[in-house]
């Protein structure tokens, strides 16, 4: 199990669950329940867990609270999230726990609601954050500073060399690397931070058993230096809809975000725009005229040495929530 990621299965030394454990695990069960419920989408599951926790009421003694007591004791829920709870069944609950527990051995999930979850996903995403995340690899690196290196597939070898050296230089600059596992820019960006001695953080629009490392990313993996992370259950194939919300979720990791080679429309420009959403900077190297709203924000990509320079100075002044507060007259 990797380091600082929290178990849905921990047995104490006599092979029978904690109680701690089994109403944690319980917990995240319903949470699971309810995230696959009808009329149930990330922004109302998350104002329902907020709201819950503002009365001191856990997801556990929800579910099993009648209807007006519930409605009582924490005033403002949502009808629908409300007529969720009432169909979180003993049954669908039970399921929920025999399918987290029978994850695989590598694999652990752990929630938003969890302490231990990242604090950029929380911070920067905030209802659109993912309730479950699924993880392989070394947790920690979620903790460390980490710039983003994103662009399309179809990359030419000048194009790859740039995301390759984007990638070294973030790695010598002491930062993670965060990107999605596509081939092209993404690939070249984490092949040049490897390739560095540093390490990488590869953001999947699938379920991490169904994509397959290669055996430089095999051995980073084993050695601590790379972290697998999705939403999805380990064997759910890669889908459109999935690639689009990772894209949010690379930008929520990052300090900053390098775009090599982007296309008008497409992941890589939906990446900076979140990026630019939130505050931080998207450095671009483009073949084409960029959209008017992304140009007229975006900084070149040949200044991504000063931007690393600042972010390594900064110190104190980096802000959990993203960028660091700076004059606009500064980088």
């Amino acid at each position: 199990m990797p380091d600082g990621t929290p178990a849905l299965h921990v047995y104490g030394k006599s092979g029978i669950m904690k109680q701690s454990d089994r109403d944690t695990l319980r917990q995240n069960a319903v949470l699971w329940v309810l995230s696959r419920s009808e009329g149930i989408g990330k922004k109302r599951l998350n104002r329902l867990v907020s709201t819950l926790g503002r009365a001191s009421v856990s997801l556990n003694d929800a579910v099993g609270m009648k209807t007006l007591e519930l409605a009582e004791r924490v005033p403002g829920l949502e009808p629908q999230a409300l007529a969720a709870l009432r169909h979180c069944g003993a049954k669908e609950i039970r399921e929920a726990e025999t399918l987290l527990l029978s994850l695989p051995g590598d694999i652990c999930a752990v929630t938003l609601f969890s302490p231990l979850a990242p604090l950029r996903w929380k911070t920067m995403l905030r209802e659109e954050a993912p309730p479950f995340l699924f993880l392989k690899g070394n947790a920690s690196l979620l903790d460390r500073p980490a710039c983003a290196v994103v662009g399309r597939r179809e990359a030419n070898d000048e194009e790859a060399g740039q995301a390759y050296r984007c990638g070294e230089l973030i790695a010598e600059a002491g930062f993670v690397l965060v990107s999605g596992g596509a081939a092209g820019i993404d690939r070249a960006g984490h092949n040049g931070a490897l390739d560095a001695g540093r390490s990488t953080i590869v953001c999947l629009p699938q379920g991490i058993s169904t994509y397959a490392l290669s055996p430089d990313w095999q051995k980073a993996l084993e050695e601590g230096r790379l972290l697998l992370i999705s939403e999805y259950l380990p064997f759910v194939g890669w889908s459109t809809p999935a690639a689009l919300a990772r894209n949010a979720y690379i930008a929520a990791q990052a300090w900053l975000v390098c775009v090599v080679a982007p296309r008008l429309q497409g992941g890589s420009i939906a990446t900076a725009r979140h990026a630019l959403k939130q505050g931080k900077p998207a450095l671009i190297s483009a073949t084409m005229p960029l959209p008017a709203d992304v140009a007229a924000e975006a900084r070149p990509l040949s200044l991504l040495p000063e931007y690393l320079k600042i972010l390594q100075e900064s110190g104190e002044r980096l802000r959990p929530s993203g960028w660091l507060d700076l004059g606009e007259d500064q980088a």
